[in-house]
């Protein structure tokens, strides 16, 4: 899981500078590494066979099927759909059956230590021209990054393209205010550097994604503080670190910069109302208003993907839909389809609930990661490898964060007492009283 998690960082820095001539080999870099977690996993008897891994089992074998029927000759495509649609689900439910909030706290660790580079990593990419090194995308290639304006990219850091440090940035909020809530063991310096790596990162990353995260998690915070009394000192604390360190990037050209570009996204995509509010709401609607031209069992599962487009017609692209719902339900047909949309919507729901219950235990880290994650699991693009990879990986961070920190007693080692040897009616545990005359005590 470790392994996982380093990929999950640094897929995108192997595939663009380190081995950029197999930048198509390593989209699936962390495929074998899911593999090695389900054998480890089954040889230890707690592969979970829950309803959501059957699901995913049966909808597999019927999306196999249905691709044969309806013709998808190319064995490469569907074969990649499956593996994006079904493959690193279970991973969301051994993460809780072998995780401790220790393990999930050293995780978190993590993300806030790799913050403090990742940021300087994005501002010098804010920084330098679109066809800088720094700035190539997958393969080498350049000006491949998506641009702004201003003659600035949106910086992805270490990943292939900027959706990825959204996501991860997503997570970097979470955990950061979750130290803050629960004050666990965290270095007084790698707090606030991530808390001023966290400003450097939203303020240039041009993505409205990560504005709507921030304001998710923060969100969370409120809910948790309002649900449990005891987090609200902590949560006014942070919140003043944060307007104390925002105020100081202020002084930062770059920063403003920044902000400047994120003013302009926001009014050229149409404001909040019609460019988030009303996109998000229209992503939901998008399957159900082209039923009429779906065919009952899909187009065949893969066909969607970038890969498809890639293989099929040479170029990178969405084949079907942009949208994650709308491209499910024209791969799988509406019956297969909505089946596998209502799977991911009942992962949600039950990270949320485990989340609310965990907030009676003083434990407001499941909430939090639920708000970064959650809409991920919903309705992020399981075609792009880095998405798929948080939206899993995430969501079992989330479950295993809302373990009971209650652990069993600890087992205490058999005694006898001096009269328990000769008196028969008196029950004694361990061996038996004419063992003891036998032995001895």
């Amino acid at each position: 899981m470790w392994l996982y998690f380093w990929l999950l960082l640094l897929e995108g820095a192997l595939r663009k500078w380190v081995l950029p001539g197999m930048a198509n080999p390593l989209l699936v870099i962390r495929d074998p590494i899911v593999l090695l977690i389900y054998f480890g996993a089954i040889s230890r008897n707690i592969f979970p066979m829950n309803g959501f891994v059957i699901t995913c089992f049966v909808l597999a074998v019927g999306n196999s099927f249905a691709a044969l029927f309806v013709g998808q000759d190319n064995i490469l495509v569907t074969l990649y759909g499956l593996r994006t649609a079904f493959l690193h689900i279970p991973l969301v439910f051994i993460m809780p059956a072998v995780l401790t909030r220790t393990d999930v706290e050293k995780i978190g660790n993590w993300f806030l230590i790799s913050a403090i580079p990742m940021a300087l990593l994005a501002l010098a990419q804010f920084r330098a021209s679109p066809n800088a090194w720094v700035n190539q995308g997958v393969g080498g290639s350049e000006g491949a990054q998506l641009t702004v304006g201003f003659g600035k990219i949106r910086p992805p850091g270490t990943f292939s393209f900027t959706n990825g440090l959204a996501l991860y940035v997503g997570m970097v909020t979470a955990y950061l205010l979750a130290f803050q809530l629960k004050k666990w063991k965290l270095s007084s310096r790698i707090s606030l550097g991530a808390i001023v790596s966290l400003g450097i990162m939203a303020g240039v990353s041009g993505s409205r994604g990560v504005l709507v995260a921030i304001v998710l998690i923060t969100a969370a915070m409120g809910f948790a503080c309002l649900r449990n009394g005891t987090f609200i000192g902590a949560g006014i604390r942070t919140s003043m670190l944060v307007v104390i360190a925002c105020s100081a990037l202020l002084m930062r050209q770059d920063f403003r910069q920044g902000i400047e570009i994120h003013q302009s996204r926001l009014e050229t995509g149409g404001g909040v109302e019609q460019g988030l509010i009303q996109r998000t709401i229209g992503g939901f609607l998008e399957p159900f208003v082209a039923l009429g031209d779906v065919p009952i069992l899909g187009q065949g599962i893969g066909l969607g993907t970038t890969a498809a487009g890639g293989l099929i017609y040479g170029t990178r692209t969405f084949v079907l839909a942009e949208g994650e719902w709308l491209r499910v339900v024209r791969e799988s047909g509406p019956i297969l389809g909505f089946a596998y949309l209502l799977m991911r919507a009942g992962i949600v729901l039950v990270m949320l609930l485990r989340s609310n219950r965990a907030l009676d235990d003083d434990n407001p880290v499941p909430i939090l990661l639920f708000a970064a994650i959650a809409p991920v699991m919903l309705t992020g693009q399981f075609g792009v490898p880095t998405i798929l990879g948080f939206a899993c990986f995430g969501s079992g961070l989330c479950l295993a964060a809302a373990n009971s920190a209650r652990t069993p007693a600890t087992p205490q080692p058999f005694s006898i007492s001096p009269g328990s040897v000769t008196d028969p009616t008196r029950a004694v545990r361990g061996r038996s009283i004419y063992a003891e005359k036998l032995h001895g005590r």
